[in-house]
């Protein structure tokens, strides 16, 4: 598997399929080799030939997390999402109890595990939008918008359930900033609003950089173009108005700290 894997990631995609196509024949009864061989059979495209070694890994092992979430998530992708659900449910449920045998600190340790319990959780959120069970969605998602790597993808899913149930975004953005399940983008959101007045609600901006920095352990502000942007403009409204006397610098301590953040590209 490791020599596959490594022509894999040298570009070598049938060579790696190949190459494991015969030790998964000559070894049936190994499980690890039959998800590897599916998992690659359908990066190549060919997941009618992929179906077949998914199905033999679970039969192998109907209770690794890595087969299960691998399977409900190919089975979805194909449009076959009711047969899906119940291999992304199990996953998931799998996944949450083995995380919840780790402390914070030991999980940092086996990011895989973390990665699976996402993947099963998210694609699971996904299934339920495309049935029209939105509600079931929510909670599988909002975990993951303060997610550093995962959170783009909870965002986008985030933002199809809103259109789904035709739910006012301010709304969704506040109450999930309030409750502590805000992505950056959420964030941005509300700092636009609050840009679009004259003058601009400063008191509610300092609250939502508070709220922010406090819910989101890592750089938000620096996640996305869009929001170094809105930044930018909010630096100019801030300074502008400082100047003019409207308001004390003192009163906003985060709008001061935002004023000495170092541009985008100053390490450039």
């Amino acid at each position: 598997m490791e020599t596959a894997l490594d022509r894999r990631e040298a570009g070598d995609l049938e060579g790696a399929i190949e190459l494991l196509m015969t030790a998964a024949s000559g070894d049936l009864a190994h499980h690890e080799l039959a998800i590897t061989l599916a998992k690659l059979l359908d990066e190549s495209g060919q997941s009618a030939r992929a179906e077949p070694w998914f199905r033999h890994a679970l039969k192998l092992a109907p209770d690794d997390l890595d087969v299960i979430t691998n399977y409900g998530t190919f089975l979805a992708s194909r449009g076959k999402i009711a047969e899906g659900l119940p291999y992304l449910a199990r996953g998931r449920e799998l996944g949450r109890t083995m995380m919840a045998s780790f402390s914070d600190g030991e999980l940092d340790a086996i990011p895989d595990l973390r990665a699976f319990v996402a993947g099963a959780e998210l694609n699971l959120a996904r299934a339920y939008l495309e049935l029209g069970e939105p509600e079931k969605s929510r909670p599988l998602i909002e975990p993951w918008l303060t997610d550093p790597e995962r959170w783009p993808i909870a965002h986008d899913l985030l933002a199809d359930l809103i259109e789904d149930v035709g739910a006012e975004p301010d709304a969704v953005a506040r109450e999930g900033l309030a409750a502590g399940h805000a992505s950056p983008m959420m964030v941005d959101h509300l700092l636009e609003s609050f840009l679009q007045h004259d003058p601009p609600d400063f008191a509610a901006i300092e609250q939502t950089l508070t709220e922010a920095n406090t819910t989101l352990a890592f750089d938000w502000m620096g996640a996305a173009p869009e929001i170094e942007e809105t930044l930018a403009h909010l630096r100019q409204r801030f300074a502008r108005a400082v100047m003019r006397g409207l308001i004390e610098a003192d009163t906003y301590p985060h709008l001061v700290a935002l004023s000495t953040r170092p541009p985008a590209d100053a390490d450039d």
